[in-house]
């Protein structure tokens, strides 16, 4: 069988799956749960009152998803006749979990320039149980998710382009998610860390991965691998289209190509410090009572680890093996591990500053610390694979190395 009619049919097999699946989430049954972040504006009715949605609701105190006019405009789309549509609101949070999990995939094309890994990659998240089940949560954790995805997705694209309109699109994700959950704002930070890191004088001495040895030319072909060893050289940026040969940082570290970014990403982060300012103060935020008491941090942190299962725990042991491990073959794999694992520190971080802001110590049923793992579930779940993928090719091109030794010493 030739490479490409393997090829075909290995896709046509992984979409067949997922179809499968797709398939098994519409037709499954869903228990319907209301988190108390809702602030009964479904249970009164409030929520299809047309003079309701766009106001503040009341609060618990603290500034959440409950409050987002994405949200409410998310209830109010689900009301039929006046009353709030349960089934209807489910379909919504089906079709924003199919739009993660297609987000999820294109990040995972970007990074691997494989279709057969991005299907793996949709195919393992649409078998994620948990992910399925939360449809049927009255609540806007799938708006965050899909937001998490796109950031993800044009973080990815600017690792490998350095496009001035990606970094503008990331941005955008990032105001999507602050108009959710205002802890998502340190995400804007992410590329400007990079960026600095890229630059640092240990990265810059560190020597670069030299491995002339790609395993066996098909197999490296079927898989779209290519050694960058010996890609052509840097051009400043790519395109939307048009990746660099390898990655963003070896441009970002000539003094006017980073002056140039240090300008952009000046722009975009004053406009989205305006519209922070402006959706905290039309809200209301700063008239809400502030609390501040650092107390029971142990149950804030026990309360965030709660998700941990044994398939987030394989997946952080697959990220931190390719984040040790260099690849000579996923450039992007590694600054894209490490902006992940900075995204869930600072948000988690920003969803700790805001639950201690708002809530006294005792309205743990309030936090949202359970929620943040939650939230990166469908990227750490990608990672995982990808992580997978990367050492599975580090571990055959060993083995074909040493092959290749013993059979030239005989």
């Amino acid at each position: 069988m030739r490479s490409t009619e393997l090829k075909a049919a290995m896709i046509t097999a992984f979409l067949f799956m997922i179809l499968m699946r797709l398939v098994w989430m519409d037709m499954r049954s869903y228990v319907i749960v209301y988190p108390p972040e809702n602030h009964r504006s479904v249970a009164d009715g409030a929520a299809c009152q047309k003079e309701s949605w766009a106001r503040p609701s009341e609060t618990s105190g603290r500034p959440n998803w409950g409050n987002s006019l994405l949200y409410r405009n998310m209830l109010k789309q689900a009301c039929r006749s006046g009353v709030f549509s349960e089934g209807s609101f489910v379909r919504y949070n089906q079709g924003f979990l199919i739009i993660t999990v297609l987000a999820c995939m294109i990040f995972a094309r970007i990074v691997t320039r494989s279709w057969i890994i991005a299907l793996l990659v949709g195919l393992a998240l649409f078998s994620r149980g948990r992910l399925i089940a939360s449809s049927g949560q009255i609540s806007g954790d799938h708006m965050i998710m899909f937001g998490l995805s796109l950031w993800a997705m044009f973080m990815a694209h600017w690792i490998r382009s350095g496009s001035r309109i990606i970094l503008a699109c990331i941005f955008l994700s990032v105001l999507w998610l602050m108009e959710l959950e205002f802890g998502f704002v340190f995400l804007a930070l992410v590329p400007l860390i990079y960026a600095l890191v890229v630059r640092s004088k240990r990265v810059r001495e560190r020597p670069p991965v030299q491995d002339p040895i790609l395993f066996w030319p098909r197999v490296q072909a079927f898989m779209a691998l290519q050694n960058f060893t010996i890609a052509s050289p840097e051009q400043p940026t790519g395109g939307i289209f048009r990746p660099l040969a390898q990655t963003y940082a070896i441009p970002l570290r000539e003094e006017p190509i980073f002056k140039r970014f240090m300008k952009d990403y000046g722009i975009v982060s004053g406009v989205l410090l305006g519209l922070l300012l402006f959706f905290a103060a039309w809200k209301g935020y700063w008239g809400l009572r502030v609390v501040w008491q650092m107390a029971k941090l142990s149950l804030w942190g026990q309360l965030w680890a709660m998700p941990v299962d044994r398939d987030i725990i394989l997946s952080g042991i697959s990220i931190l093996l390719a984040v040790g491990i260099s690849s000579f073959v996923l450039p992007a794999l590694r600054g894209l591990n490490l902006s992940i694992v900075l995204g869930i520190i600072l948000s988690t971080l920003g969803t700790l500053l805001i639950d201690h802001i708002y809530l006294p110590a005792e309205a743990t049923g309030f936090w949202l610390a359970p929620q943040v793992l939650l939230w990166w579930e469908p990227l750490i779940l990608a990672l995982g694979v990808l992580g997978f993928y990367h050492g599975l090719i580090i571990l055959v091109n060993q083995i074909w190395k040493r092959l290749k030794k013993e059979t030239v010493a005989n």
